[in-house]
């Protein structure tokens, strides 16, 4: 049950909760890795480490190791050189079972939310029970090999450890959700829960049969309901509470001389298709990520791709079962030799990790082409309408492309071409704020402008840095990730902690604003902002809550003599990696405006009535009259990722951004 909810959550989309499974996993390991250690207790604690964990070595790092070098390898064929890169260090990070602290750190950052899906990001879940292993064996063997009450003394243990895991997690998901989901000191508790299953199998045992009946019936039907119904928004905390209870009491059904479940159940759960999925369980949870994400490489999502995903991963998990892991564990020469040669091929792929990781620190990953330089020249006003009317036919002619243009950046280098402004940590961030970091002018510079908002703005900064420069403009700017221009109050879910940080830049960027004293302010910020604030409403009563906000935010700016310009942002469009396939047309990647970006123009627009600002609609900058999207106009990726522009297209509309904001000024 557990494999088949995360394939299916991963591959069809549904249930939406199937990552519980990894839930499942993790309670079911602390209960059988337990029970094997409590077969190895009238044995030398040394000599038992050494048998568990020559078998873990057996059981675990041939097929990981094949998985890892086989999806390196075809990442390298299908995918660009970019994310062929990332996936590469990926791979490294799970040989090493760290993935889960790699994710720790990437889940933190702000743009790895707009990357597309690592095919190795499931063995995250294997970090954590083998980190957990490296603790756990030990702890109980020497408890065990003492006299009395060593029994109690581990279960007092895993109930600690489990009690201590738990409140860890419940308090990290406050300020670290993201980085909280990877994490072992988390999700110990589940691994404890299966531990202490384990210790207290003979008691359990004891119950009537039919108690253990109704117990486990209780538990498959929280793991259904589970499936069906958990978010894993702030998880996991209080949430993840039924399925690892559910996953406990199907254990305990299934504990006894005498089988609980009915002739019919049992027999059900005895087919030869249901027994062929436990025993590849393993393989079946290796290869179905990295097929999934490789096939979507070459293919657009679809009922046939996702048949065939299910299909290959479901070959590979046989031939790889019968070739590698029955052949590993069932070894008369592994077997009859002890523990030493497991030992030692383990010592052996740790350092042909080391050397690998060197080799790869050392490798240059790929670069994006430089962003454009400033110039000095002024376009006359007729060559900014020219601009403008030209922009509209090259968008139309984009979004009826059937192939694909030699692109600049191209497709594969694209992903990495940020704002060179992203680099200055004082443009995002940054508290306390210092407009004086971030300021950017060509000699000469006699007016202030600043640009405010979130990344939005600082995507915005080299067309806006070219608009305004050769016209005599200091330009500073101000950002902070996903918080608004307006000052509403803002719940980002995820990290709480940028959540404050946002409402405190609210107040601390108009004290600053107060002592610059700038002529012209220019704002942007993500379609999605009506979403994120605390107050949650939707529809009129947001429009109107976030016009407010602006309109409020506008006349204090104009009190300060500054003239304000709100520029929409340009339409979410699809990420370039995932669209721009080996065998995919420049229509595979159109995109539409969505409704957020509607509701928030029909916000900002309004606003910007009611404060005295100027508002202007850049969605011909992006789409066509009927909102159709291109991926890449006039030969120039749009976005380097779903949201935000290249510098190389940026600083291609300053032209249209002179005309649309400098027009009546």
């Amino acid at each position: 049950m557990a494999v088949s909810l995360v394939l299916m959550n991963h591959v069809l989309g549904f249930p939406h909760g199937g990552f519980v499974g990894v839930d499942v996993f993790f309670v079911i390991s602390g209960y059988l890795i337990t029970r094997l250690l409590l077969r190895e207790r009238g044995a030398q604690v040394r000599s038992s480490l050494r048998i568990f964990y020559a078998r873990r070595v057996r059981r675990i790092l041939p097929l990981a190791m094949l998985v890892l070098v086989v999806t390196a390898a075809l990442s390298k064929l299908l995918l660009g050189p970019v994310r062929a890169h990332r996936v590469l260090v990926d791979c490294l990070w799970a040989m090493g079972f760290t993935t889960n602290v790699h994710f720790q750190r990437v889940g933190t950052d702000y743009f790895a939310a707009f990357q597309p899906p690592s095919p190795v990001e499931h063995f995250w879940s294997l970090a954590v029970e083998e980190q957990f292993y490296v603790v756990w064996p030990a702890v109980l063997l020497v408890l065990l090999a003492r006299r009395g009450s060593a029994g109690r003394e581990a279960l007092v243990v895993a109930v600690l450890v489990g009690v201590a895991s738990f409140a860890y997690g419940v308090a990290a998901l406050v300020d670290r959700p993201a980085a909280t989901y990877f994490s072992t000191p988390a999700r110990a508790w589940e691994l404890a829960v299966g531990t202490g299953l384990a210790l207290v199998e003979g008691r359990v045992a004891e119950l009537p049969r039919s108690w253990r009946g109704v117990v486990g019936w209780l538990g498959a039907t929280l793991l259904i309901l589970s499936a069906l119904a958990t978010l894993p928004t702030h998880y996991p905390g209080w949430n993840a509470v039924a399925p690892v209870l559910g996953s406990a009491l199907v254990l305990v059904g299934g504990t006894g001389p005498s089988s609980t479940w009915s002739p019919n159940s049992a027999r059900f759960l005895g087919t030869r298709v249901l027994r062929l999925v436990g025993d590849r369980s393993y393989s079946l949870y290796l290869w179905h990520l990295p097929v999934a994400v490789l096939v979507w490489a070459t293919v657009t999502r679809s009922a046939e791709s996702k048949a065939l995903i299910l299909l290959v991963t479901l070959g590979l998990s046989v031939s790889t079962f019968a070739l590698v892991e029955h052949r590993v564990l069932r070894s008369r020469w592994l077997l009859e030799a002890g523990p030493r040669p497991s030992l030692i091929g383990a010592v052996v792929v740790t350092v042909v990790l080391a050397v690998a990781a060197v080799v790869v620190m050392t490798d240059h990953a790929p670069h994006a082409p430089p962003a454009p330089a400033i110039s000095a020249s002024v376009p006359t006003r007729t060559q900014e309408q020219q601009a403008l009317m030209q922009l509209t036919t090259d968008v139309r002619t984009a979004v009826s492309l059937k192939s694909w243009p030699p692109l600049v950046p191209s497709r594969e280098l694209a992903p990495l071409a940020q704002a060179p402004e992203f680099a200055n940590r004082h443009c995002s961030n940054e508290l306390p704020i210092d407009i004086a970091a971030c300021t950017y002018s060509l000699p000469g510079a006699d007016k202030d402008a600043v640009v405010l908002g979130d990344s939005m703005a600082i995507s915005w900064l080299p067309g806006i840095r070219q608009s305004l420069e050769p016209r005599g403009y200091r330009v500073h700017a101000v950002a902070f990730d996903t918080c608004p221009f307006a000052p509403v109050d803002v719940d980002l879910g995820k990290d709480p902690t940028r959540s404050r940080r946002c409402n405190q830049a609210h107040i601390d960027v108009m004290q600053e604003l107060a002592k610059l004293r700038p002529t012209l302010i220019i704002t942007s910020d993500i379609e999605t902002g009506l979403l994120n604030m605390r107050s949650r409403h939707a529809g009129a009563a947001a429009r109107d809550e976030w016009a407010e906000a602006v309109s409020a935010r506008v006349q204090e700016l104009r009190r300060l003599g500054a003239r304000v310009v709100i520029l929409s942002p340009p339409p979410s469009g699809a990420l370039i990696d995932l669209c721009g396939l080996v065998l995919s047309t420049p229509r595979d990647c159109l995109s539409h405006i969505s409704q957020a970006w509607y509701a928030k123009r029909e916000a900002d627009r309004w606003g910007a009535t009611l404060g005295g600002a100027k508002y202007v609609d850049t969605s011909s900058w992006f789409c066509d009259t009927s909102g159709r999207c291109p991926i890449a106009v006039h030969q120039v990726p749009v976005r380097w990722d779903g949201y935000h522009l290249t510098p190389q297209y940026s600083h291609d509309l300053a032209p249209v951004i002179g005309l649309s904001v400098l027009l009546d000024h």
